[in-house]
């Protein structure tokens, strides 16, 4: 049982993070939203898709969102950079001409500011 549950939980952990990504010091563009927050950067990745220009969501109504939105205002008012990572987006390579929506924007889950 021990060594079941011990390969289940690596098995959830690895494909937690299959789809995760990595973007060092950008700059946040096009920020937009109230609940949900979307903003893009210039080059993003290919596993991003672009909704008018924005890259990344996440929820700006838990606490880990809330903190997120704080950073973001506050590099973007100093016009510092930020490290963003996140989840690839649903339908990568896509605008909102071809597949891309608002919900399927690539999902940021933790951000930071840029040295």
């Amino acid at each position: 049982m021990k060594k079941s549950m011990t390969l289940f939980l690596l098995l959830g952990v690895f494909s937690a993070t299959t789809n995760a990504g990595f973007i060092p010091s950008v700059e946040p563009k096009n920020i937009y939203g109230a609940n949900s927050i979307q903003f893009g950067i210039d080059s993003p990745p290919e596993d991003t898709c672009s909704f008018h220009k924005r890259n990344f969501r996440f929820v700006a109504t838990t606490d880990s969102g809330k903190n997120i939105l704080s950073i973001l205002l506050a590099t973007k008012l100093s016009g510092k950079k930020i490290n963003i990572w996140y989840n690839a987006a649903e339908n990568p390579g896509t605008t909102e001409t071809n597949g891309c929506t608002e919900i399927g924007l690539s999902e940021v889950y933790q951000i930071g500011i840029a040295e």
